[in-house]
């Protein structure tokens, strides 16, 4: 079969992770009817107390710098592109081509980092949460039972 392009490959495993990284910033974002909080709880509460999330950390902070570095060259391509009127049609086509594609890369990791750091923000904020709810529960089980040995003193 035909070879694929190594940077062709690059980018369309960016355009997935982008994909599956909107995919689950909707799904922890948007508002869910009644019957299904109860999965997004399970869920969220999974993410807070799993040890995968802390080991996978250094590991979105690599790819986020790989993104941004795949970002800072799109942003160079696009910069240096100058037309030339002087050439033949089919060699301005591809140019243009070539530009837009440097164009489609610069969104593409520009998005990618962007819900990247919203995704790593909400996975922090998930986890303080169930933190604050655990922390909430044991004080209202200490104080229910310093209330009830007060009780049984009086």
């Amino acid at each position: 079969g035909p070879r694929k392009n190594p940077t062709m490959i690059l980018w369309s495993s960016v355009f997935v992770i982008l994909a599956i990284q909107t995919i689950l910033c909707f799904v922890l974002v948007l508002p869910l009817p009644p019957f299904l909080q109860p999965a997004r709880v399970r869920i969220s509460r999974a993410i807070a107390n799993s040890s995968i999330v802390t080991v996978c950390r250094p590991f979105v902070y690599v790819f986020i710098l790989i993104v941004l570095f795949l970002f800072l060259e799109a942003l160079r391509v696009v910069r240096n592109y100058q037309k030339d009127t002087g050439i033949s049609l089919e060699k301005q086509m591809f140019e243009e081509r070539k530009f837009f594609y440097n164009q489609r890369n610069l969104y593409l990791t520009f998005f990618c980092m962007f819900t990247s750091l919203i995704l790593n923000r909400l996975f922090q904020l998930t986890s303080d949460l169930f933190k604050e709810k655990s922390s909430v529960e044991s004080l209202a089980h200490q104080a229910k039972n310093a209330s009830q040995y007060m009780e049984e003193e009086i």
